[in-house]
């Protein structure tokens, strides 16, 4: 959840017991600040540590039977001298299963039970080059974030040719604009909305509010029936003043 908030320029908490984080993305103009880290690596014994790490894309992958996997690109200042290695103290908190994600279309209140799979990226395209300067082999200042990019592929395991709940279907992507079909939300609502549990209240999901669904790839092969792939690109919302958000319950009680 720390490296979550590393995408997000704002953490606004509520709650007394269970709390809520809603990260939000901001305005780089109003001279909001993304968080940095120092990252530790033990290896034989030794403390590898990174400093002034800042992410830079964040992944994620969900597909049936598997546990929800989430993973950062890091940008940082080069490696500080080894020092020893501290006993850990690793996290309790059990990994998300798919089992229990819900993926909801278009501001519909009902998630689709028509997915196989999902998996998305948001990159905040730091300019690393802009991180150095002449004389210093290491970086003097935090990478510059640059536009916000936003790209994912949903697999469902049927070709969605009519839909109640609002998933995107085969005729409205190929028959719109030449093969591109948009989500564009209102107000407060969402495109896609992901929600990942590990248990009651230790949730996280994620808000998207304008998708771009690409042409569909329609296949069967042998004895499988037939699937549908989908690969869509994030879009600013101008109703919500953003491009996704993000929101953490949990038991911290200080905002990330």
């Amino acid at each position: 959840c720390n490296l979550i908030r590393g995408l997000y320029a704002t953490d606004t908490k509520t709650g007394t017991t269970n709390f809520t984080h809603t990260l939000e993305e901001g305005d780089n103009g109003d001279g909001l600040l993304y968080p940095t880290y120092s990252v530790h690596i033990g290896r034989t014994g030794k403390d590898h540590t990174f400093t002034g790490m800042n992410v830079n894309r964040m992944s994620i992958s969900a597909a049936t039977g598997e546990f929800t996997s989430m993973s950062f690109d890091m940008q940082g200042k080069g490696e500080i001298p080894v020092g020893t290695l501290l006993t850990p103290t690793f996290p309790t908190s059990e990994p998300c299963f798919f089992a229990n994600a819900e993926v909801k279309f278009n501001a519909n209140a009902t998630k689709s039970s028509a997915l196989r799979s999902i998996e998305f990226e948001i990159s905040l395209d730091r300019d690393l080059d802009s991180a150095f300067s002449i004389g210093s082999l290491t970086l003097v200042q935090a990478p510059p974030v640059q536009r916000r990019s936003m790209s994912g592929t949903i697999e469902f395991n049927q070709a969605v040719y009519a839909s109640s709940i609002a998933e995107p279907t085969y005729d409205q992507i190929t028959q719109n604009s030449g093969g591109t079909f948009i989500y564009d939300a209102a107000s407060g609502d969402t495109a896609i909305s992901m929600l990942f549990t590990e248990a009651a209240n230790r949730t996280v999901q994620f808000d998207l509010f304008k998708v771009a669904f690409e042409a569909p790839e329609a296949s069967v092969s042998g004895r499988d029936h037939q699937t549908m792939t989908l690969s869509y690109m994030g879009l600013f919302n101008a109703a919500n003043d953003a491009m996704s958000k993000a929101v953490i319950i949990n038991g911290q009680s200080n905002a990330y």
